[in-house]
């Protein structure tokens, strides 16, 4: 059985976030699942399209406005409940990294 390694390690949890895409021109709710500093899997009602470039905002019990983040989908697969996501941050994320790193070391985020 092939295993996949990460970079970065990821921190399951459930935060609703808001993911926009210029091509095609696409806004939706989705649900985090999991979050590292490379990246999240999302879960979205619809696929989004391979290696779109996309803007996530993702509402952290720990800030008052939501954390930003531009990414890129890795991968997706379909589900009953709609479809899972593999993205990865694009680098240089700056203040968002801070606030990433807040919320990952925040027990209840």
């Amino acid at each position: 059985m092939e295993q996949h390694y990460r970079a970065y390690d990821r921190r399951k949890l459930r935060l609703k976030a808001t993911v926009s895409c210029q091509q095609p021109a696409t806004q939706c709710d989705v649900l985090v699942l999991n979050l590292g500093l490379g990246g999240a899997c999302l879960e979205a009602a619809s696929p989004l399209p391979a290696d779109a470039e996309l803007t996530l905002l993702i509402d952290a019990p720990n800030r008052w406005d939501a954390i930003e983040f531009q990414a890129r989908v890795a991968w997706c697969h379909t589900t009953s409940a709609g479809a899972r996501h593999g993205v990865r941050f694009d680098t240089g994320a700056g203040a968002s990294l801070v606030a990433l790193v807040e919320l990952l070391g925040d027990p209840y985020g």
